[in-house]
């Protein structure tokens, strides 16, 4: 197959996915207040009683709030999906490495951020008569990057 563009994806709306991933993870791993209770047998079960039903009542609201950041995160990763670009291979920097991870069209003054790999397993490329394909990237045994009419 010759390839001759590749879709990647804005590089700052992945980094907003990113972190509205790891946010989301945080909130609903629960709360801790870290306080604890010194003192006699009575007030310290009473005070972790307290304590604990402040923590529950914290967690489940963080959990709502994760819930909430978790279906924003992905309503932002389809339409990252939906916007993705396709770049001649040529225009893609590090393309000579077999690694998506690597590849990056620079940003410029049309697209400030820059386009990148999604880290997905898959990449989808165009061949030569226009027609799309997504391959499966940990499959590929053989990579050759060749400079030509496109590159």
């Amino acid at each position: 197959m010759s390839v001759v563009q590749i879709k990647l994806f804005d590089a700052q709306a992945l980094q907003r996915l990113a972190t509205m991933r790891a946010t989301a993870a945080t909130q609903m791993g629960g709360v801790s207040t870290g306080l604890g209770a010194v003192g006699s047998l009575d007030w310290v079960l009473m005070a972790s009683v307290a304590i604990g039903a402040v923590e529950s009542a914290m967690s489940n609201a963080a959990a709502k709030q994760g819930a909430e950041t978790l279906r924003n995160a992905l309503i932002l990763e389809r339409k990252i999906r939906r916007t993705g670009s396709f770049f001649p291979v040529g225009m893609i920097d590090q393309i000579e490495q077999a690694s998506p991870a690597h590849w990056e069209v620079p940003a410029q003054a049309l697209a400030p951020s820059g386009f990148i790999h999604n880290g997905e397993g898959f990449i989808v490329v165009k061949d030569s008569e226009d027609t799309s394909t997504a391959i499966r990237w940990s499959t590929v045994e053989a990579y050759k990057y060749e400079i030509g009419e496109w590159g």
